[in-house]
């Protein structure tokens, strides 16, 4: 009976020995492995930077471009109207000192009258000579040299003597011709302006690599022409110039400028994540000659987390209760746990034996 006790207890021994045994190599070989998603936060930041001729967050610089471009145009038909004859008269006397007066009528063979522009002081040296007008338009008026001979009236001067020695002409009747028409004029000019505003725009950027500018205001067009409005010709051409500056800086320096600021709104304890920060902006022109950059910054933080501080807080637990203790400690996150060997209802106690990843969940 004393020897079966004694077996008992030997027994009873070998197989505490044995569990010790293995509860201290589990305490030596079991492993945890444990994953925390971490749900990220949006960050927006406004922000507002200034730069010009007076100072500012950016540095800007002037950039100016000018441009020249040539349009044809095509005449028009229009009516030419009629057009008075005109020349000059001379009046001579042998023996007489008088003038004759502006409006004086002479007249031709044909008896058509002409009035002179300009009164003619005439004397028995010095003949005058004068301007005339045909009495009213038409090429029936043209006349040639010699015909003017008489006055209109009776000879109001007598002893005055009056002739043209070149012919009166320029009468014309009217009469439909290729003109340039005020339409024909806008319509090139119109068309050039497009033109040459899109040609600006495109030397502004050409000149402006990795910036943003605003520009000073409408271009400055300035317009010549080989023909003028009403001459009558089939073509002409039009020469537009274009000049415009602008207030540009680089947008390198104003997203440096934005991310900073979104880097100082981010709370204690957190810290942005590797999502990518988004910049928007638009540029204003302000009343001291430079430039407003109203900007939006967004990007994505996630709380600053020390793994061993989480091993540490976890460590002995039972894997439910690890993950809502993590859960509680980071709100939103998900628990991923996997213990080695799977029986062990427990997670490590030594913390070292904790593998654990800190994953920040992609933005959006």
């Amino acid at each position: 009976m004393v020897e079966r006790t004694q077996l008992i207890r030997a027994y009873i021994l070998s197989v505490v020995v044995v569990l010790a045994a293995v509860l201290g190599s589990l305490l030596y070989f079991e492993t945890a492995s444990v994953k925390l998603s971490i749900p990220p936060e949006k960050l927006v930041a406004n922000v507002i930077l200034s730069g010009g001729p007076t100072g500012g967050d950016l540095k800007t610089q002037r950039i100016q471009a000018t441009v020249t471009e040539a349009q044809g145009g095509t005449a028009s038909t229009g009516l030419v109207g009629p057009t008075f004859a005109t020349g000059k008269v001379t009046f001579s006397c042998t023996s007489c000192n008088l003038t004759v007066d502006a409006g004086t009528l002479v007249t031709n063979s044909k008896s058509l009258g002409y009035a002179t522009q300009a009164a003619a002081n005439v004397t028995r040296t010095h003949p005058a000579t004068v301007a005339v007008r045909a009495t009213a338009t038409g090429a029936a008026w043209n006349t040639a040299a010699g015909t003017i001979k008489t006055f209109s009236d009776s000879n109001p001067f007598p002893g005055v003597r009056v002739t043209n020695s070149a012919a009166i002409a320029g009468g014309a009747d009217e009469r439909t011709a290729l003109l340039i028409q005020p339409a024909d004029f806008e319509a090139v000019r119109v068309a050039l302006a497009a033109k040459v505003t899109e040609a600006l725009g495109a030397a502004l950027k050409a000149k402006a690599v990795e910036m943003t500018y605003i520009a000073d205001g409408p271009p400055n067009l300035t317009v010549i022409s080989d023909h003028k409005v009403g001459e009558e010709v089939r073509t002409f051409t039009v020469t537009m110039t274009g000049t415009l500056g602008a207030t540009a800086f680089s947008d390198n320096d104003a997203r440096a400028l934005m991310r900073t600021a979104l880097e100082a709104k981010v709370p204690s304890g957190q810290q942005l994540t590797n999502d990518p920060v988004d910049i928007t902006w638009q540029v204003e022109r302000n009343p001291n000659g430079g430039l407003t950059v109203n900007g939006t910054v967004t990007g994505y933080v996630s709380p600053t987390l020390s793994t061993s501080t989480l091993r540490a807080r976890i460590r002995g637990l039972s894997p439910t209760e690890a993950r809502k203790a993590l859960e509680r400690a980071v709100p939103g996150s998900t628990v991923e746990i996997q213990t080695t060997p799977m029986a062990v209802p427990w997670l490590p106690l030594f913390a070292e034996h904790i593998s654990m990843t800190v994953e920040v969940r992609p933005a959006g």
